[in-house]
């Protein structure tokens, strides 16, 4: 990840679903705890940082696919249930890239244990 995922604490964490329920959170919150928040509902869409007092909205889903992806890489695949928010981030859809060419190559030339076995 470029940088931290980060509310801090004059900002607030807002969490939009799908069955129309929002989940706000006021900060501070690193990525893990934002991690937390997002791993205990179903179907978000998009996660925004809050800040009250400039008055501005920006939308972190990305960071979160990114941080999400890095936490959980071992365990997602083309079929994995994910998020929306993650399902369509660009980190997502990179992995199951790399995975369809990994997938590709042990098909056309064989597992990296099966190019370097020793007869």
């Amino acid at each position: 990840m470029n940088k931290p995922v980060l509310i801090n604490s004059d900002e607030i964490l807002l969490v939009s679903c799908d069955d129309d329920q929002n989940i706000a959170e006021s900060g501070p919150l690193d990525a893990s705890q934002i991690l937390s928040i997002v791993d205990g509902v179903d179907d978000v869409i998009q996660i925004f940082r809050i800040n009250p007092s400039e008055k501005s909205c920006e939308d972190i889903s990305e960071e979160i696919a990114e941080a999400y992806v890095e936490k959980n890489i071992e365990h997602l695949d083309e079929n994995s249930n994910v998020h929306d928010f993650v399902r369509e981030s660009v980190s997502y859809n990179d992995l199951l890239d790399d995975l369809a060419k990994e997938k590709y190559n042990d098909e056309v030339y064989g597992t990296y244990e099966e190019q370097n076995r020793y007869p």
